[in-house]
């Protein structure tokens, strides 16, 4: 199988590609942040750590934006219930006394 240098329109799309990677990782990490200020706040006004109406709500606001993006609101959907997964798994986590696992970038 032989090897054929991208085009530069195909590199400078996959450089674009990754800049809006390097974006998205900036907003999942403001948005983790943002998280923890949450979990703060719940735990010193004994407010449940899930409260399922407001995850009916973010889902269903999510999904008519994807909608409106003309994005598919199944895909968007899947991508917000593993956002609010790990946002209650640090809500959780605030709680807990024991130390977090260490992780690496490798897969």
């Amino acid at each position: 199988m032989s090897s054929v240098d991208p085009s530069p329109e195909l590199l400078a799309l996959r450089q674009r590609i990754d800049e809006l990677d390097r974006q998205l990782v900036d907003v999942l990490a403001e948005r983790i942040n943002i998280c923890h200020d949450v979990a703060r706040i719940k735990e010193h006004s004994d407010t449940p750590i899930i409260q399922p109406e407001r995850v009916r709500n973010v889902i269903t606001s999510r999904r008519q934006y994807a909608i409106d993006q003309c994005i598919d609101p199944d895909f968007v959907e899947d991508i917000m219930r593993v956002v609010l997964s790990e946002t209650h798994r640090i809500e959780i986590a605030e709680v807990r006394t024991e130390p977090a696992p260490n992780k690496t970038a490798d897969a």
